[in-house]
């Protein structure tokens, strides 16, 4: 079985009614700041060189988050997420540093606090990563830190949480692996799931705390399916 592959055509939300072309900021002008700490609405064209194979990125400032329009390839692939991400994520792409101080008390780049994040804006940026080929020590830093809540996590497809898992097993994120794998271990989600499919796709992905997991399972639910048929022979 072929691990969970990205879907960078997917259902990624368009931001559509925003215009980036009215108000694109010339790449050059220096006192153009994109700050996470910036108050005004901005937007800017940014220049981005091969091999990222990205032909036009723009960013629209919207209050405490970005809109992050990416073409790929002619391929529109729009999402939205907190400031911080996405100035890092973008910055790199655009190799553009001023978007990030590493001596700015009030944001450290190399532990940004994704707590907040959904599920569904770590699969894409994940997807982006992937897509792009492009292991960086900023973006797996980004990805070895990423904390899903429970609560979110929960409402999960299973499919996006193999997926994820398939992200990272492939992209060598270990904590992200681990944490993966823990979610779903200890928040008993695997009775959730059809367990022979989680393990054979651990098995796969070299997941081994999800992989040992899902046998300890079957192996209880055959114990109490061979204990329940003794005591009703009984």
């Amino acid at each position: 079985m072929s691990s969970p592959s990205p879907n960078l055509n997917g259902d990624i939300d368009s931001q559509s009614d925003i215009s980036f072309e009215d108000d694109i900021i010339d790449s050059e002008d220096s006192n153009t700041s994109l700050s996470p700490s910036s108050t005004s609405s901005e937007s800017r064209e940014i220049s981005v060189s091969p091999p990222l194979r990205l032909d036009d990125t723009y960013y629209y400032r919207r209050g405490r988050s970005f809109s992050f329009k990416i073409l790929v390839e002619g391929v529109d692939h729009s999402l939205e997420a907190p400031a911080p991400l996405l100035c890092v994520v973008s910055g790199y792409f655009s190799q553009l540093s001023e978007l990030i101080d590493p001596d700015d008390d009030d944001f450290d780049f190399m532990h940004v606090n994704v707590e907040r994040f959904t599920p569904d804006i770590v699969r894409r940026v994940m997807e982006l990563i992937y897509h792009l080929d492009t292991p960086h020590a900023i973006l797996r830093k980004i990805a070895d830190t990423c904390r899903i809540s429970s609560e979110e996590f929960r409402r999960m497809a299973l499919d996006d949480i193999l997926a994820i898992l398939a992200l990272a097993s492939e992209w060598r994120v270990t904590q992200l692996v681990e944490t993966m794998q823990r979610f779903i271990i200890n928040d008993g989600l695997l009775r959730l799931y059809d367990v022979d499919y989680v393990y054979q796709v651990a098995r796969q992905l070299n997941a081994t705390l999800l992989t040992r997991a899902c046998d300890d399972y079957m192996s209880r639910q055959m114990y109490f399916a061979r204990s329940h048929k003794y005591r009703l022979s009984t």
